[in-house]
């Protein structure tokens, strides 16, 4: 029984049980979500057919992999002169409008007794909105490789991102893990080279492998991880046994053609340390790799999060460097073994100061998600503070959840506000396979580690069955962690159950939503409390789409003690918003215009400035397409 069901079902009994729930409940779920109103891409393309691939290429995904580029000149033939790029950073979310530009994602899905494979999808820059789909495809791999995770990386002038006008080609880095002798080679881990090609009918389209390295002979599986930085900038880390937390650089240069891959260099003293992940930041303090990974110290877990130097080569730096000891979180266990916490770290990938943060899970509370967060914006200035998703430690108190797992983490695209998203279970409610129990859910915190999103959770439906019941069982869900090239966050989660006569098979689903948008899964649909999901109190969230209000605002939490924010649907988020906050006998207390993706910032830093009492938010487009008014109210707790 896999680690991810909790030892609930057999996995024959889970298969069986499905399929009965996809005949039967179909159409009586009670809880249902409106139809996304932002595109989801599945992969395979329905219809697709693999042979030996039971049920489908997808089949039961344990981990999955998502990276983008978002408003890049790739719609020109290689070597065209393309126009005058506007500088940065900070870069621009709007491409010079004689540039044809589009938007570039990757992503990969895997599990060691299944299939596994990696996807491409390039469609019209525009995001959030129905694009012209100029590239799709996957490639599948053999059964028994793993933690396959991809960068995007070009050729020629890449390393300056911000250049608009570059035709350079573009690369996809493919690194996992591989245990099983055979097509791919010896086992240990890799990294492939695939050619992104430009699509018809300037080019064929797809990828097209150029090379295969292997990176390490380890005989037994270790966790491999990547993270990419711009247009031309890579790392892959991985645990050797013997020698401790190695990684390669990667990098591209202008000089020499392809991707350039450092000597495996090692982190000095981690002997013992184990599942590494890896993320970049460019702050002013330069550019750096920062790394988390832990090990067993007597009964306790020590998680150590650590930082180098990205080098820039090649020529490249000394085969062992020693990393700057950031923050070690002891987790006092007892623990006498080693377990998979399920670590995932991320930083900005421009800032000013070296902020991070980590997820992960811990055994002594299966329940919970955690998160480590060092953030020089905040009270503790640079002071790694420990906050539960899952439990009290934000502010307001989310709702406890139960078997969350699977957590995955992502800065949005201002670099202030940080998503965690996770897959969860509730084995409390009346039927373990009934619609909508099990599903991704997501929250997002402000530099202070305050929960920004309403005080419910956000919650990834399925287009299908306009509910989440196909996603159960399937824990894969990740975030693209390039966040500085488009105002949209890309986010990969897994769909259906495996069932071979279900409609909708297995398949990956990548979505696209606003950084600041509270509606997880898409704009304009209802955003249920989580305990609706369970009582079937769904009346609101069944009316049609179009009954809805394009563009609306709610204040969260109300009342609010000293952080107040506004859940401002998509519509208005690049919108010019005018807000004026006056007390209950109309008097102006303050007021704000600025960019609707910036109201919170501003209202995060008034709002401990309120005396208690009632006010007014009258807000407004500067174009005055739009107006609303809001009582909140201050009580101090």
């Amino acid at each position: 029984m896999r680690e991810r069901l909790h030892g609930l079902w057999p996995v024959t009994k889970k298969i069986i049980a499905v399929c009965v729930l996809l005949v039967t409940a179909g159409s009586s779920a009670k809880a249902q979500f409106n139809a996304a109103s932002q595109p989801e891409y599945p992969y395979p393309v329905p219809g697709t057919i693999i042979p030996g691939a039971w049920p489908n290429p997808v089949n039961s995904t344990t981990h999955t992999y998502d990276y983008s580029m978002g408003h890049i000149s790739y719609m020109t033939p290689y070597g065209l002169s393309t126009p005058t790029p506007m500088p940065g950073p900070p870069f621009p979310q709007i491409a010079p409008p004689s540039s044809t530009t589009s938007d570039l994602l990757v992503h990969s899905w895997d599990d060691p007794g299944s299939t596994a494979g990696i996807a491409w999808i390039n469609r019209a820059t525009g995001s959030g909105m129905p694009g012209t789909i100029y590239d799709q495809g996957f490639i599948m791999y053999p059964r028994g490789v793993q933690d396959i995770e991809m960068s995007i990386m070009q050729d020629s002038n890449g390393y300056a991102m911000w250049v608009y006008g570059t035709t350079g080609a573009w690369y996809v880095t493919v690194s996992y893990y591989n245990s099983t002798p055979g097509p791919i080679g010896p086992v240990g881990h890799y990294v492939d080279v695939y050619l992104w090609n430009r699509p018809a009918p300037i080019g064929t389209g797809g990828l097209t492998l150029v090379s295969r390295t292997q990176l390490s002979t380890v005989p037994n599986f270790t966790r491999i991880s990547q993270d990419g930085h711009n247009s031309y900038g890579l790392c892959i880390t991985w645990e050797d046994p013997t020698a401790g937390i190695n990684f390669v650089y990667g990098f591209m240069n202008s000089t020499i053609a392809g991707v350039s891959f450092s000597p495996v260099t090692t982190l000095c003293g981690t002997l013992g340390e184990t599942n590494p992940d890896v993320t970049f930041i460019h702050a002013s303090s330069g550019l750096k790799l920062q790394f988390v990974y832990y090990t067993l110290s007597g009964t306790s877990i020590n998680i150590t999060e650590s930082e180098t130097p990205f080098v820039l080569g090649p020529p490249w730096g000394p085969l062992v460097v020693c990393p700057t000891i950031n923050d070690v979180n002891v987790l006092p266990g007892p623990y006498f073994s080693i377990p998979n916490l399920k670590t995932r770290i991320d930083a900005p990938d421009h800032y000013g100061v070296d902020n991070w943060a980590y997820c992960y899970i811990d055994l002594m509370q299966p329940n919970d998600i955690f998160v480590r967060f060092r953030n020089f914006n905040a009270p503790q200035f640079g002071t790694p503070v420990t906050h539960n998703i899952t439990g009290s430690s934000l502010v307001p108190a989310p709702i406890p959840l139960k078997l969350n797992d699977w957590p995955t983490i992502s800065f949005d695209s201002v670099a202030s506000l940080l998503n965690v998203g996770w897959y969860t279970q509730d084995p409390g409610a009346s039927s373990f396979y009934a619609p909508n129990i099990g599903g991704y859910v997501d929250v997002q915190m402000d530099e202070t580690g305050a929960l920004i999103s309403p005080v419910d959770y956000m919650q990834v439906g399925t287009a299908v069955t306009l509910s989440n019941q196909e996603a159960s069982f399937t824990p894969g869900i990740a975030y693209s962690r390039q966040n500085d090239r488009t105002g949209f966050h890309y986010l990969v989660f897994a769909n259906a159950m495996g069932c071979p006569s279900a409609a909708s098979p297995d398949q990956i689903q990548t979505k696209e939503r606003p950084w600041l948008s509270a509606a997880f899964k898409g704009t304009g649909e209802h955003h249920n409390y989580w305990e609706d999901l369970y009582t079937g109190d769904a009346a609101a969230n069944t009316q049609p789409l179009a009954a809805q209000k394009k563009d609306q605002v709610s204040a969260y939490p109300n009342p609010f003690d000293n952080k107040l924010g506004l859940n401002i649907s998509a519509s208005l988020m690049d919108k010019t918003l005018d807000l004026q906050i006056t007390d209950v006998t109309g008097r102006e207390i303050a007021k704000y215009s600025g960019a609707g993706n910036s109201v919170n910032s501003y209202l995060n830093k008034l709002s401990p400035k309120l005396a208690n009492g009632s006010y007014i938010i009258n807000v407004a487009t500067a174009s005055g397409d739009f107006r609303q008014s809001l009582k909140v109210q201050k009580l101090n707790q």
